[in-house]
């Protein structure tokens, strides 16, 4: 709200000249106006508590950590436990303001190499397949900062982006504590660090009967990236006929019945690999579809 006076009695400083009342009336003005502007937001914190007594995670989060100034950031390391409720590991994570939390939980999979992995955990939102995407560097400690959300998937040198899956939902200063827990579920997994960097997921889908198909792509694994494509595909005819991961992939054929599937560097390289190979089968073989998942 804009608060201005012209009269020629206040330029320069010469409220003096008011007399009290006058002064007095002002003060309640500019009071007035104080009371109605826009407060500021208590910062919100947040806790992440290990339950595990064997396994230190890796967190990461992306978060409006100032106004109109974003953050994303990690790895914050929170050592395993003691056991019990008293025997938790607590490490206060950069509170953000009243604004959603993104959160990636980072730590050694059963072959010692560090995998990201969706939890399940309770009251706040587990997004998985559906979490945003920012960058983040898979080896050592980082923070990428923007204006915007958005501005935090542009990856600088040395970053890839990776998906976030939990949304935490904070209120002005309220303190959350978010309890990892000990042994995750059996398809907790999402994808390793190292196939992180190697690109995302992607599929493709197929009903020989009608030539109608369906894609998946920019998955963070495999599983997501089949389902994704058969979802899109929409027939309970529908086959997965081809997986791509960091590549492009393409569709060569001459009907439904015949084709052949390959894969390329460049989408240049995936056509010629595809109808190379269909010209081979099948003979007179034209390109369908073809897409990269990077």
């Amino acid at each position: 709200m804009a608060f201005s006076l012209s009269h020629p009695s206040v330029v320069g400083g010469a409220i003096l000249g008011f007399g009290f009342r006058k002064v007095i009336t002002l003060l309640v003005l500019l009071l007035a106006i104080q009371l109605h502007a826009p407060a500021h937001a208590e910062l919100a914190e947040m806790h992440l508590c290990n339950e595990s007594t064997t396994t230190t995670i890796y967190v990461a989060q992306a978060y409006e950590h100032n106004w109109g100034e974003y953050k994303v950031s990690g790895w914050t390391e929170v050592p395993p436990g003691l056991g019990g409720f008293l025997g938790l590991r607590c490490f206060y994570l950069s509170g953000g303001l009243s604004t959603p939390t993104f959160i990636a939980i980072v730590h050694k999979d059963a072959a010692g190499r560090f995998a990201l992995y969706g939890y399940d955990i309770t009251d706040h939102a587990n997004l998985y397949p559906g979490g945003w995407w920012f960058c983040v560097d898979p080896v050592k400690n980082f923070k990428v900062t923007g204006y915007s959300f958005e501005d935090l998937q542009k990856c600088p040198k040395g970053t890839v982006l990776m998906i976030f899956p939990h949304l935490i939902k904070s209120s002005e200063g309220e303190e959350a504590f978010l309890r990892i827990p000990a042994n995750p579920a059996s398809d907790a997994k999402l994808a390793t660090l190292e196939e992180i960097v190697q690109g995302t997921f992607g599929a493709i889908a197929l009903d020989v009967s009608t030539g109608q198909y369906g894609l998946g792509t920019g998955r963070i694994n495999e599983k997501y990236a089949r389902s994704a494509a058969l979802e899109d595909c929409g027939k309970a005819a529908c086959k997965i006929i081809g997986v791509v991961h960091g590549q492009c992939l393409s569709v060569a054929a001459v009907d439904s019945m015949q084709y052949k599937v390959d894969v390329g560097a460049t989408k240049e390289a995936a056509v010629e690999a595809a109808l190379d190979a269909c010209n081979s089968n099948h003979g007179s073989c034209k390109t369908q579809v073809t897409f990269c998942s990077f």
